[in-house]
């Protein structure tokens, strides 16, 4: 498993990058570019390699659970009073 790299440093934008939004390693190279970080695209393969595990269950710790929708709220059908259902069955 490997180590997460230093916040804020280009290692860890170009990992985050990469996995958070799916761009190539060169798209996360021109990325850096253009922050003012000269790497290749070689050098965020190899970050990904090295950080990428630490770094994707960092993201996915951090995403939000999905809630359980209860059935009970709306069943898809109208009910009376009594709890029974109002079918009207087309004629």
């Amino acid at each position: 498993m490997g180590v997460a790299p230093p916040a804020g440093s280009g290692a860890s934008t170009g990992v985050g990058c990469q996995f958070r939004f799916t761009l190539s390693y060169r798209d996360v190279e021109e990325l850096l570019a253009e922050r003012g970080d000269d790497v290749s695209y070689e050098t965020v393969w190899r970050w990904v390699l090295k950080f990428g595990p630490a770094v994707a269950r960092r993201l996915r710790e951090r995403r939000p659970r999905p809630q359980r929708k209860s059935r009970d709220r709306f069943t898809g059908r109208a009910q009376d009073s009594g709890g029974f259902q109002n079918v009207q069955i087309p004629g």
